[in-house]
């Protein structure tokens, strides 16, 4: 489970997965911790034949057509590939199961953002159509709406230097910019049938990888100023063991 924002920290690949449950509002309490829904998932075993899959699934901006706000077609190459295994260590009683999955994906994302104007970042705000307050001198307004560049602060202009000029309008910027999800995931699962009464297993899955997003979902919506997350492993050892009590 992903802490950040409620969302997956494990994506097992479908190939992988022998059955699925989603939980809603009544999980038990292990499931807590997040509102909304929890997907419980339960990976494949092996058995006593080998068995496995080799796949790929590929999108590329090739097949598709133009965003109705970018000029062009938005750039996207994607690749999801993997491969299972599965069989038997010793027939009956120990088996294992086995994955990996590759996915790479480079995908153009339209946006716009309110930017300055050119005038603006030097201070004339002629053109803002009411009359631009200094509330540092007691609310007195602005000569012609012009902030003079005695009170400028370095800091705001180094600010105001980084946003781009409108293109779409005079205060409108809008560009096609690139993401990039990359991640790499293997797991490895043994079960041990010892007796119709005893049955354990065990899995380890590890997820790595990192997701750029030019758009940055944690502050300005300005394209440049990506942000970034990592992802991690987990493993669970389980079993099931039965007792018959007797008189």
């Amino acid at each position: 489970m992903n802490r950040m924002d409620g969302g997956y920290a494990l994506r097992i690949p479908i190939d992988a997965i022998a059955e699925f449950r989603i939980l809603t509002n009544t999980a038990p309490p292990e499931y807590g911790a997040n509102i909304g829904s929890t997907t419980s998932v339960v990976t494949r075993a092996g058995g006593n034949e080998f068995h496995g899959t080799v796949y790929e699934f590929f999108r590329n901006d090739a097949l598709d057509t133009r965003n109705y706000f970018s000029t062009d077609v938005e750039p996207l190459k994607q690749n999801q590939f993997g491969a299972t295994v599965g069989g038997p260590i010793r027939t009956d009683r120990l088996f294992f199961f086995a994955y990996y999955e590759g996915f790479r994906n480079h995908q153009g994302i339209t946006t716009s953002a309110t930017v300055p104007r050119v005038e603006e970042k030097s201070g004339d705000f002629s053109g803002l159509g009411y009359p631009l307050i200094n509330y540092a001198t007691g609310g007195v307004p602005y000569p012609n709406n012009r902030i003079p560049s005695s009170q400028f602060n370095p800091v705001a202009v180094n600010v105001a230097h980084l946003y781009p000029d409108g293109n779409a309008t005079p205060s409108i910027y809008t560009a096609t910019v690139v993401g990039t999800n990359d991640d790499d995931q293997v797991g490895i699962r043994l079960d041990l049938h010892q007796s119709d009464k005893s049955q354990y297993f065990t899995r380890y899955s590890y997820f790595t990888g990192y997701n750029i997003n030019p758009v940055s979902v944690r502050g300005t919506d300005l394209p440049g100023y990506p942000t970034r997350d990592d992802y991690t492993a987990n493993s669970v050892v389980g079993g099931t063991r039965i007792f018959c009590l007797r008189p």
